[in-house]
């Protein structure tokens, strides 16, 4: 009985100070270093590869997305079928040039429905190495839309002041709404759009709609 103990403890490893030491242990734990090395050098690599990508991607949308026009982004939304009392919305002009714009804001005049503008940005053109904002243009644009809106009795929402000379508000390719943008959009459209919401129940009503 006394040998079988000693042959047992001999084969053990012997454990010091909560270190185990083993020579098959210590090759394991080897071994998993260098797998772990490696997939984490691996993993820098995609992910390197893979901001590259992005990188090219960008770069390329901005460069055939670049307009020689000047490019101005206010999102025109009117809603279909509202006389069928639906409140389903579809995007007339969003991110569009001046000629999309302008014939946008056509429609609008020419339409019975409700409008939304929303997120509007200085428009820019480069003239004798001077860069021409032409802000006031769009501005204009929108006061138009207001006045209309207003003397036919429609809602109107105007998110300029939230968006002007607010860098942060918008992506790397100045045009579309970075995250923080986006979040404050939503919060001062989702007031908004229940406001217009309710109007729509009101013309549904005075229609005889459901």
């Amino acid at each position: 009985m006394d040998n079988h103990k000693q042959a047992s403890k001999m084969a053990s490893p012997t454990v010091s100070a909560g270190c185990v030491s083993s020579p098959i242990l210590e090759a394991f734990v080897m071994k998993v270093s260098e797998v772990e090395a490696e997939f984490h050098r691996r993993i820098s690599e995609v992910r390197m590869e893979f901001r590259g990508r992005i990188s090219d991607l960008q770069a390329e949308f901005c460069r055939e997305n670049s307009a020689t026009e000047g490019v101005a982004v206010p999102t025109v939304s009117l809603p279909s079928n509202e006389t069928q009392g639906q409140e389903e919305w579809r995007v007339v002009s969003s991110g569009a040039k001046r000629r999309k714009v302008l014939r946008a804001l056509q429609r609008v005049e020419t339409t019975n429905s409700f409008t939304v503008l929303e997120g509007v940005e200085e428009e820019r053109e480069q003239a004798g190495g001077d860069e021409v904002k032409r802000a006031d243009d769009w501005w204009l644009g929108t006061a138009r839309l207001a006045d209309h809106c207003k003397s036919n009795g429609w809602e109107f929402i105007d998110n300029w002041d939230l968006f002007y000379r607010k860098d942060t508000l918008y992506a790397r390719d100045g045009l579309h709404s970075s995250r923080q943008g986006v979040r404050g959009l939503a919060g001062t459209l989702e007031g908004d759009l229940n406001a217009l919401r309710r109007i729509f129940s009101v013309v549904r009503r005075g229609k005889g709609l459901r």
